[in-house]
Formats: C-alpha cells, structure tokens, sequence
C-alpha cells in the first residue's frame, strides 16, 4: 500500500478520470488529454516525458493531497492491467 501523497509504483498506469479532475482543479493550464499523453508516453521509456510526469505530480498534485490517505494498485484510481 502506498501513502496517496507518493508517485505511483511503477508500472501503475492512474485512471484518465483522475487526471480530469486534476486537470479542472489543480492543473487548469495541463488539459486531461496532456496528463494522459504525458503519462503513456512516460510508461513507454520517455525519458524526457518521466521527468515531466514526475516534475508536475510533485509540484502540482501530490502536495494538495492528504498524507495520511493510502491507496494501494486495487483501489479504482489505477487501470486495470491486461
């Protein structure tokens, strides 16, 4: 299990549902469509794209979120893996 304020496991991919909602209240500059792309091409070993995902889920995301929450690969926020 993980704290919610931490970066998702590797190999997590987050739900685009979350992203949305990320995107309506802490992101408004960075569309859904921008965290989804941002996020698979992250996973597919873009470097450039990691760093990015990592840079905005700290500075904009994870520090609104309550460290006390945990959420773990079972919880709706993840896809489901094939």
């Amino acid at each position: 299990m993980t704290k919610i304020n931490e970066l998702p496991s590797e190999g997590c991919k987050v739900k685009p549902e979350i992203f949305e909602v990320i995107s309506k209240h802490l992101t408004p500059e960075f569309s859904k469509e921008d965290w989804v792309f941002l996020q698979d091409r992250a996973m597919e070993g873009d470097f450039t794209s990691m760093n990015m995902y990592v840079s905005l889920l700290e500075g904009k995301v994870l520090p609104y979120l309550n460290p006390n929450d945990t959420i773990s690969k079972s919880d709706s926020f993840y896809e489901e893996e094939n």
